[in-house]
């Protein structure tokens, strides 16, 4: 493969706009599944966005699904990928609490739906799922 580009600018967007589709796509995926915790589209999702923490900033918590967010999925990848995050403060909290408790939810409430979600993505970091050979195409 050979880079035809040395615009690193433009490779930096590109990376980060891919992430930022990733977690989109790693949100509807989730959504669609329900109460079962994951999928292998989930595992291509999460071993695409831990390739891209190589080479770009986590997405910012404001471009984050909420789902992603407030379940704890998002920071629990980006913590085992070992890349940092900007934690959510608690007057954020209060108004992403406000905003989106419409909906049927709120910060507590997502992150004990999504506990084994969470569970299952530390389980397979530990297995090496997310990194190495099960992560190239």
């Amino acid at each position: 493969m050979v880079l035809l580009s040395n615009d690193v600018q433009a490779l930096t967007e590109f990376v980060e706009t891919e992430q930022f589709l990733l977690w989109d796509e790693l949100d509807r995926e989730l959504k669609h599944r329900h109460r079962d915790t994951w999928s292998q589209y989930c595992d291509i999702a999460v071993c695409r966005i831990v390739s891209s923490l190589r080479f770009v900033n986590p997405t910012p918590n404001d471009r984050l699904p909420w789902r992603l967010l407030a379940g704890g999925i998002a920071h629990t990848i980006i913590q085992q990928a070992g890349a940092t995050f900007e934690p959510v403060s608690e007057w954020e909290w209060t108004k992403l609490d406000e905003r989106m408790g419409m909906y049927g939810g709120n910060h507590e409430y997502m992150l004990r739906l999504y506990e084994p979600t969470r569970n299952e993505i530390r389980r397979r970091f530990a297995q090496g799922r997310f990194t190495g050979e099960h992560c190239k195409w």
